[in-house]
């Protein structure tokens, strides 16, 4: 990943302000103004008249708004989501927006204009803007501000070339729990099994629900590595929304189940999708977890490949709470690898550490430590099963973390394992990766469960 420098953000009435200087790339001028286009026209029509009259043209000019640059991040923004009371995060690049004749040095600020009363913050990242937060006011309309000048125009407002690019429309709130209807939603979720030692251990399943017209549809897969088709689901019970709240009741079972949706938001690492957190209760047991929108984004973290090169994985969305039970967005991927390919007489053959990223933000084990406990990677080794745990199930002590520099202005933290020297992961198998909240906080917080299917280096 490229370095991403993170700008101290000011605070002003109207707008939340980051700055930054970064070198421009020299291209013809333009004007600087709102409407692009049209400006062009009025500077050239500036121009002639004045040097009909003898205008001498000053030695150093504003930087300018490269018009195709300008269109591109018009278009990128129009596609953005807003939602009432829904968090978003997203980014921009605005390489080559703002030229300079003579290759000046330029200052930039960001902001949102029309923000008074939403939760949003701008933050630049070397060339890139990203917008983050959630909107609160569905009336409000607003636009994003990019600025940049020169050192050889004074620091007045008069010294700023401004560009403005509307945001769409926030959308209006639901009645929360009625999101989950009317569409496939699918949920990863745990199954105890036993090997052919008599080993018992957790595998990944991948559920189907589709709530409609007060009937719920299901399925489960038998596939570790797939979700059903929907055409195999079948009508297994009835369900009724109440406010937040979905009430489920199965045909075979004694008990209502309770759905609380309680935090929803589009895919950052991706796959393309969007999560809905949900908590079950089902008699007195709570737990938490992700429904998605879109299979693919849950066949993703089943068909996790690694093996090939150390650390080879992809990040996944994941939800953490701040002290206050917030909810915010990290990213989390996990792999495997043996050592003893690159290091025949290293002492354990297995390598595998979960990596936290803020996608912002700097981090620390605390960040994690107050919440979760209990890390596990399962599956077949070449002389036996491999289960290597971190931490406590009972959360009385968390797992081993430590912190590493991601980019110059980041920290990331990662949570290790320790192997035997017998567990040499075996090519072409699937091994699944939990990593468990403390019991306290099941109803608030999921566990986090990937496959990991390892694969040797080709020769």
């Amino acid at each position: 990943m490229s370095p991403e420098q993170g700008i101290q953000v000011e605070e002003t009435l109207e707008e939340t302000i980051s700055q930054a200087s970064i070198a421009p790339v020299k291209k013809p001028k333009i004007s600087p103004d709102d409407s692009v286009e049209d400006e062009v026209a009025l500077l050239t029509t500036q121009a002639s008249s004045r040097e009909a009259v003898g205008y001498q043209k000053p030695s150093n000019s504003k930087p300018t708004i490269d018009p195709h640059v300008f269109s591109q991040i018009s278009a990128e923004v129009a596609t953005w989501r807003l939602e009432q009371d829904i968090t978003m995060y997203h980014r921009v690049s605005f390489q080559n927006l703002f030229i300079d004749a003579e290759d000046d040095f330029l200052s930039y600020q960001v902001g949102i204009e029309g923000a008074k009363t939403q939760s949003i913050s701008v933050q630049l990242l070397s060339s890139q803007i990203v917008v983050s937060g959630t909107p609160h006011d569905h009336l409000e309309r607003l636009t994003l501000v990019i600025r940049a000048r020169d050192n050889h125009h004074g620091s007045n407002e008069e010294s700023w070339v401004v560009a403005r690019f509307p945001m769409p429309n926030i959308e209006e709130k639901p009645h929360k729990a009625e999101m989950l209807v009317d569409q496939p939603l699918y949920r990863l979720t745990t199954t105890r099994i036993r090997d052919e030692n008599g080993v018992a251990y957790d595998i990944l399943q991948c559920e189907v629900f589709l709530l409609r017209d007060d009937e719920v549809w299901y399925a489960i897969s038998q596939d570790r590595l797939k979700c059903p088709d929907i055409s195999n689901i079948a009508q297994r019970g009835t369900y009724r929304v109440e406010g937040d709240t979905v009430l489920i009741q199965f045909s075979r079972e004694a008990f209502e189940i309770t759905w609380l949706l309680r935090f929803d938001y589009d895919a950052y690492y991706g796959p393309s999708a969007h999560h809905y957190l949900v908590t079950q209760r089902r008699g007195g047991q709570y737990q938490t977890d992700t429904l998605f929108d879109n299979k693919r984004a849950v066949e993703a973290r089943l068909n996790m490949h690694t093996g090939h090169h150390i650390y080879e994985g992809r990040y996944f969305d994941h939800l953490l709470m701040d002290p206050e039970g917030n909810y915010y967005l990290v990213g989390m991927m996990n792999y495997i690898y043996n050592v003893r390919i690159d290091d025949p007489s290293y002492y354990q053959p297995a390598d595998s550490d979960l990596n936290i990223a803020h996608p912002v933000h700097s981090m620390t084990c605390a960040d994690i430590e107050r919440w979760y406990g209990y890390s596990v990677l399962i599956g077949p080794s070449q002389y036996n099963t491999l289960i290597s745990t971190s931490g406590d199930p009972m959360g009385n002590y968390p797992p081993q973390c430590g912190t590493y520099q991601q980019t110059p202005t980041r920290v990331a933290l990662y949570l290790d394992f320790s192997f035997d020297p017998s567990d040499i992961p075996i090519h072409g198998r699937v091994y699944s990766y939990l990593f468990h909240p403390k019991p306290e906080y099941k109803d608030r917080l999921e566990t986090f469960k990937i496959n990991l299917l390892y694969a040797e280096p080709q020769e």
